[in-house]
C-alpha cells in the first residue's frame, strides 16, 4: 500500500507530479509489456486524487474540473495511460450529473469513503440488456467492448438499455461481481497500459441500491447534461499532457549531450515553436475548465443553448489538443534525431497514444462536421443519441 501524500488543496498538480516522477523509470518498459499501472493507481488512491471532485461535505476534496484537468495532464505527461485512467474515472463518475436534486449524495459518500476508482462501461450502441427485477434492481446480459480501466478499477459505471421499455439506465457494478468475464483483447499500438478490455456480462445481478438515481425529467435516451463538456475536457487533458511529456523527454535528451548538433538554431527554434503550441493548448484547457466549472455551479438553471455552446467549446478544445499531441509527438523527432528512436526512451508513446485517442469518439473529421453543423445550422447537439433507429 502506498503512503498517503500530504498536500494542500491547492497543490494537487504537485501531488500528481510526485507520483509521476516516482514511477517514471519503469513506465517505458511497462508500456512495452502492456502492464497496467496497478502500483501507480494505488498511489493515486492514497493521495486522494480519486476523490478530487467529490464535495467536501461528502468526504472529498471539493475541487472542480480545473484542478482535475490539470492533474490528468500532469500524470499523462509521465504516462498517458495513467492520465487516461484517472480522466475516465472523473468523466464516468456520474451520480451528481444524473441527480441534480440530491447530487447523488449516497453514492458520492460511499465512493469517497472507499477511495473507489471508477471505470468506463458505457458504450450504448452494443447488444446489451438490463432486465428489471421485482426488487428494483436489474440483471445484465451482453457484451461491452473497449472498457478502459475495467481490470484495475473498483467499480464500473454501466449504461444499459432496459429490456422492458425504450429507455436506458445507469447502474454501478463492483469489479468482483459474479458473472463478469474479462477478455484481454486490447492489441492496439497505443494506450497499452490503459487496461482496456471487452467484458461479457452473464446474468450479472445489480442490487437496487446500485441503480444510480436519475432525477432529470423525461426518458434517459442520451447522456446527461454537461456530460459532453466534461468528457471532452477530460479527453483533451490527456492529449495536452502527452504533448507536454514529449517536450520534457526531448529537452532532457538534448541536455544529456546525446543529441548531435543540439545547439543548432533551427532545432532550438522548432522546440520553441512546439512549446508555444503546448502552452496554448494548456491555456485553452484551463479556460474551458473554468467555463465547465461555472456551468456546473449553474446546473439547475443553465439553458439548452448554453449547454450546446459549452459542449462545442470542449469539443473544439479536444480537436485542438488532439492535433497538438499528434504534431508534437511527431515533430520532436526532428529536434532529437535518431537517439529519440531508441525504444528505451519511450518517446514514441506520445505519438501513439495521441493518435489513438484522437479517434475517440469519432475521427476528427466527423467531430469537425458536428462543430460546423452547430455553427452554421444552429443544431442543438448536446451529445449523441442512444437510439439510432
Amino acid at each position: 500500500m502506498s503512503t498517503v501524500i500530504q498536500a494542500t488543496a491547492t497543490d494537487w498538480v504537485a501531488v500528481a507530479r510526485e507520483i509521476g516522477e516516482r514511477h517514471r523509470d519503469g513506465a517505458v518498459a511497462a508500456d512495452r509489456a502492456g502492464t497496467p499501472p496497478v502500483e501507480e493507481l494505488e498511489a493515486v488512491r492514497a493521495a486522494g486524487l480519486v476523490n478530487l471532485r467529490i464535495p467536501r461535505e461528502f468526504g472529498g476534496a471539493g475541487e472542480g474540473w480545473l484542478a482535475a484537468a490539470r492533474v490528468v495532464s500532469e500524470l499523462a505527461s509521465f504516462d498517458p495511460s495513467l492520465g487516461a485512467l484517472l480522466a475516465y474515472h472523473y468523466i464516468n463518475f456520474v451520480p451528481a450529473l444524473l441527480d441534480y436534486e440530491g447530487d447523488g449524495e449516497r453514492i458520492q459518500r460511499l465512493s469517497a469513503e472507499n477511495n473507489w476508482l471508477w471505470a468506463n462501461v458505457t458504450q450504448p450502441w452494443v447488444p446489451f440488456e438490463a432486465h428489471p427485477t421485482d426488487d428494483g434492481g436489474f440483471v445484465l446480459n451482453g457484451v461491452k467492448p473497449y472498457n478502459t480501466g475495467a481490470g484495475v478499477a473498483d467499480v464500473f459505471t454501466v449504461l444499459a438499455p432496459r429490456a422492458d421499455r425504450r429507455e436506458f439506465v445507469y447502474v454501478y457494478v463492483p469489479r468482483d461481481r459474479a458473472g463478469l468475464e474479462f477478455h484481454d483483447d486490447w492489441d492496439h499500438f497505443g494506450f497499452r497500459r490503459s487496461d482496456t478490455v471487452t467484458i461479457t456480462f452473464h446474468d450479472v445481478v445489480v442490487r437496487p441500491d446500485e441503480v444510480i438515481p436519475d432525477t432529470h425529467p423525461g426518458v434517459r435516451d442520451g447522456f446527461p447534461p454537461l456530460y459532453l463538456a466534461g468528457g471532452s475536457l477530460g479527453f483533451a487533458a490527456i492529449l495536452v499532457g502527452a504533448a507536454r511529456g514529449a517536450l520534457r523527454t526531448a529537452r532532457e535528451l538534448i541536455r544529456s549531450g546525446l543529441v548531435p548538433n543540439s545547439d543548432d538554431p533551427e532545432a532550438i527554434g522548432l522546440l520553441g515553436g512546439l512549446s508555444a503550441r503546448v502552452q496554448a493548448a494548456e491555456a485553452l484547457r484551463d479556460r474551458v475548465a473554468r467555463q465547465v466549472d461555472d456551468a456546473w455551479e449553474r446546473r439547475r438553471t443553465i439553458t439548452v443553448p448554453e449547454i450546446v455552446e459549452l459542449g462545442q467549446r470542449s469539443e473544439r478544445l479536444r480537436s485542438f489538443a488532439a492535433q497538438t499531441g499528434i504534431a508534437v509527438g511527431d515533430r520532436v523527432y526532428d529536434v532529437v534525431g535518431p537517439v529519440g528512436l531508441e525504444a528505451d526512451r519511450g518517446l514514441d508513446r506520445t505519438w501513439r497514444d495521441s493518435r489513438i485517442h484522437s479517434l475517440h469518439v469519432n475521427p476528427l473529421i466527423y467531430t469537425h462536421l458536428q462543430i460546423g453543423d452547430v455553427i452554421l445550422n444552429g443544431s442543438e447537439l448536446t451529445g449523441p443519441p442512444f437510439f439510432l433507429d
